[in-house]
């Protein structure tokens, strides 16, 4: 089985897809979110796992487009601790670092621990496992990288800090994309997106026919439509916990929407609780 990830070996996206698939997977590392995507569009994948929201950065949002856009499919979801760590060359020391390089959701995750050394310039890389190699095959002295712990060995690196995320209870959610629409037999939660007519009030009569039908809406997102300032496209995260909740919010959805495309229906993803330094 071939898994298409954004990011390098050590990467958050490696620790999900391992998480989700376990090991025995071939493991194709991507430079960018539209390159896996696009590898997985194109057949030449099975699967794409794609990071969507963090509990402190919290969503990325231009990886909505990208599922709609290319009419990808929710296949799953898993949601992994984000443990972060300051990584550097050996012998280097924290009062020698100048620069620190991560992904920018990574760096907005330490802001506080950031703002402790204000001296520091930062700059952003594609992921934070690509970081650390950059920091390690390019020697940069006086830099160091934001990466998980398990980079340093992996890059030959010493590590500075540990556990500098902003908050204890840092996770990040991933979906598993697919390219064909698989609804898993004991899915409890669905994903959808949709366009509302422009009449006044149209959300909010949607969302109260939806809470009757007694499903938890545990996310909604807008972002709007490219080529037409006025409208936005939603997207929506609902679960359920008994039998007909998920067809009768389907139904409402569609009564109320101008249009409307269900992404996946799947099982929740639990949360990994390892603690990792």
């Amino acid at each position: 089985m071939k898994v298409a990830i954004q990011g390098s070996p050590a990467s958050f996206h490696e620790t999900a897809a391992h998480r989700y698939f376990g090991k025995r997977i071939e493991l194709v590392y991507c430079k960018s979110f539209r390159e896996s995507c696009g590898m997985l569009a194109g057949n030449q994948v099975d699967y794409a796992v794609m990071a969507i929201e963090n509990t402190i950065a919290g969503a990325i949002l231009p990886n909505y487009g990208l599922l709609h856009e290319l009419g990808l499919h929710i296949f799953g979801e898993t949601q992994i601790p984000v443990r972060l760590s300051l990584l550097a060359l050996p012998g280097s020391s924290l009062h020698e670092i100048e620069f620190v390089l991560s992904h920018p959701v990574a760096l907005r995750q330490c802001t506080r621990y950031l703002a402790g050394l204000p001296h520091l310039v930062l700059q952003e890389g594609p992921d934070t496992a690509s970081c650390a190699r950059t920091v390690a095959g390019k020697k940069l002295a006086f830099t160091a990288a934001i990466a998980t712990a398990e980079a340093a060995p992996q890059y030959g690196l010493d590590i500075l800090a540990t556990r500098i995320e902003d908050h204890a209870e840092n996770f990040t959610r991933f979906w598993i994309l697919s390219k064909g629409r698989n609804p898993a037999p004991d899915a409890d939660k669905a994903s959808a997106c949709f366009l509302l007519p422009h009449r006044g009030g149209s959300l909010a009569d949607l969302l109260s026919e939806l809470a009757a039908t007694g499903v938890n809406i545990q996310r909604i997102q807008s972002l709007p439509v490219a080529g037409d300032a006025s409208q936005y496209r939603f997207f929506i995260d609902f679960s359920w916990s008994e039998s007909g909740c998920y067809e009768n919010a389907l139904a409402a959805l569609y009564r109320h929407s101008a249009q409307m495309r269900v992404l996946g229906k799947y099982k929740s993803g639990e949360i990994l609780k390892t603690t990792k330094t």
